[in-house]
């Protein structure tokens, strides 16, 4: 079995725990998860994930 692709999906993503809104380093906290797409030549796919509640984020945030 040959792997064809590997596709990472990161996002950053609110997180809501239904109260005030947290902070983290006096910014709200977000969810950061990395998504991975493993496809084979015979097309068979997996998906992996990863994720943490205050990591440095994968993907660049707007300045707005």
């Amino acid at each position: 079995m040959t792997i064809r692709a590997i596709t990472p999906i990161a996002l950053d993503l609110p997180f809501e725990v239904g109260g005030p809104k947290s902070q983290f380093a006096g910014r709200p906290r977000q969810m950061v998860m990395l998504l991975v797409r493993v496809e084979t030549e015979d097309g068979v796919v997996g998906w992996g994930d990863a994720f943490g509640y205050a990591g440095r984020s994968p993907v660049p945030r707007s300045s707005s």
